[in-house]
C-alpha cells in the first residue's frame, strides 16, 4: 500500500505520565506513512498554572506565540503543537459553549493549515483518537480522504470528556467513515450510531516487555531490597481500582505491594495504604525501565472494579505483564479480560484475589513463563497498526 499521511488528533499526549494506544499506534503508523501528531490543546489556564512545569515550559513559544509548532521526534512522526485555547470544559452545554467550541476548533485549526501547507498535503487522512472536542466543526477547506474515529473507553464515564464528550463522540462516529474501537463493549455500545464499527484491541510493545526476562535486565535500586513477594500493579492508579483488593493483599504476610504509575484519585483507603511498610508507590516510570521492575515481580495483578466504569476497557498492561512472562491476577471486569483466562488466574472477590495470588506465585514454573509469551506474541502495535492499514486499504476501494 502507498505511503500516506495521517493528521492524527489524540487526547492523549505523547509524553505523558504513562503509555497510551493512541501515541502507540501513531508510531508504528510512523514506520511506513507520514505521521502528524495534534497534541490535545493545552488551556490558557492550564498555561497560567502549570508555566513552570516542564510539561507546559518547553512548550511556551508554540503555546502562546504559534513559533515552531511542528517538531519532529522521529522520522516520519511530527508532533504539532497548537496555540492555547479557552477553557471551556466546565460550562454547560448550550449556544455560547458550541459557539466558543467552534472558536477554540478554529484556533486549533491554525496549527492544523500550517501543517498541511508547509508539508504540502494533498491527500491525507484524519484519524482522531478519542478527541471527541475537535474537528467537527473545522473549515471546508479541510478535505482528508478518510475520516477515522477511535473510541478506547467509555466516554460517559472517562473524567474529563463524560460532560461534553458522549453528544459530540456520537457525532464524530456518524461523520467518520468508520470507527474503531479498542473493546468489544465498546462496539456494542457504539452500534447505534453506526454500522461500520471494528474491533481492533489494544496491545504492547512485546519486544521491550519480553527483555524482563533477560539476564542483562536489572532489577531498579528502589525495589532490590524488598522482603517478601512483590505484588505489582502497573498503570494510573485512579478510581477504577478496588482498593478493598489492595488493603487485602498488604494484611497477608509475605506480601509486598508495589504500585508504578500516577497517583489521580484522592482515596482514604490508598492513603492508609501508603504509610504499611509493605507498599512502595514508586510514580509514573518511563517505559524502558518497566522490564526491570517486572523482573522483580513474584505476581502482577489488575485489581480492577467491576462495574459499568471498567466493562468496556482492554488494558494495555495484560499484554504488557504476559510478555513479561510473569503470573497475573485479575478481576473479572470486562468481557475481553476473559479471553486471556488459560493463562491468567480470575477472582470475584478480595479473598479470592489474594488466594490466586498465591496459588499463581507457587504454581510458576519454566513451562508456564513460556506459555504466556506465546500466548501474548502476537498481540502487538505493528498488528494492530497493519489491521488499521487493511481497514483503510478496504473504504479507500469503497469510496
Amino acid at each position: 500500500m502507498k505511503s500516506k499521511s495521517f493528521i492524527y488528533f489524540a487526547l492523549a499526549r505523547w509524553d505523558g505520565p504513562y503509555a497510551s494506544t493512541a501515541f502507540s499506534i501513531a508510531q508504528e503508523l510512523s514506520s511506513e506513512n507520514r505521521v502528524f501528531y495534534i497534541e490535545n490543546p493545552f488551556t490558557l489556564k492550564d498555561v497560567i498554572a502549570g508555566f513552570w512545569k516542564k510539561i507546559i515550559y518547553r512548550r511556551i513559544p508554540a503555546l502562546l506565540f504559534g513559533i515552531k509548532p511542528i517538531q519532529p521526534i522521529q522520522e516520519n512522526l511530527f508532533i504539532v503543537t497548537p496555540l492555547a485555547v479557552l477553557p471551556i470544559n466546565w460550562m454547560p452545554d448550550g449556544w455560547l459553549y458550541r459557539k466558543l467550541l467552534n472558536f477554540n476548533n478554529r484556533i486549533v485549526f491554525w496549527s492544523v493549515r500550517i501543517t498541511i501547507k508547509r508539508f504540502n498535503l494533498q491527500d491525507y487522512i484524519y484519524y482522531n483518537s478519542f478527541n471527541p472536542f475537535y474537528g467537527l466543526t473545522f473549515p471546508r477547506s479541510f478535505k482528508p480522504a478518510l475520516t477515522i474515529y477511535q473510541s478506547v473507553d467509555k466516554v460517559a464515564n472517562s473524567h474529563y470528556v463524560k460532560k461534553h464528550g458522549p453528544a459530540l463522540e456520537a457525532a464524530q462516529i456518524k461523520k467518520a467513515d468508520f470507527t474503531v474501537v479498542t473493546s468489544t463493549n465498546l462496539k456494542q455500545q457504539l452500534s447505534i450510531h453506526s454500522s461500520e464499527i471494528h474491533l481492533v484491541p489494544n496491545a504492547a510493545d512485546i519486544e521491550l516487555f519480553s527483555r524482563a526476562g533477560l539476564p542483562e535486565t536489572t532489577i531498579p535500586n528502589d525495589i532490590e531490597d524488598i522482603r517478601g513477594k512483590v505484588i505489582t500493579y502497573i498503570g494510573n492508579i485512579c478510581d477504577r481500582v478496588d482498593y478493598d483488593i489492595l488493603s487485602k493483599i498488604t494484611s497477608e504476610e509475605g506480601l509486598h505491594l508495589l504500585l508504578i504509575g500516577p497517583v489521580s484519585t484522592k482515596n482514604k483507603t490508598l492513603e492508609k495504604l501508603s504509610l504499611k511498610e509493605n507498599v512502595t508507590l514508586t510514580g509514573p516510570k518511563p517505559m524502558a525501565e518497566l522490564p526491570g521492575y517486572l523482573k522483580g515481580t513474584h505476581c502482577a495483578i489488575i485489581p480492577f472494579l467491576c462495574n459499568e466504569l471498567t466493562a468496556g476497557i482492554y488494558p494495555l498492561k495484560i499484554n504488557e505483564y504476559l510478555a513479561a512472562g510473569v503470573p497475573v491476577v485479575s478481576t473479572s471486569f470486562s468481557s475481553d479480560i476473559l479471553n486471556f483466562k488459560e493463562v491468567i488466574y480470575l477472582a470475584h472477590h478480595a479473598e479470592g484475589f489474594v488466594e490466586g495470588i498465591n496459588r499463581s506465585i507457587k504454581a510458576n514454573n519454566d513451562v508456564l513463563v513460556q506459555e504466556r509469551k506465546r500466548f501474548t506474541r502476537n498481540n502487538t502495535w505493528r498488528n494492530r497498526a497493519d489491521q488499521i492499514m487493511g481497514l483503510i486499504g478496504k473504504y479507500e476501494s469503497n469510496k
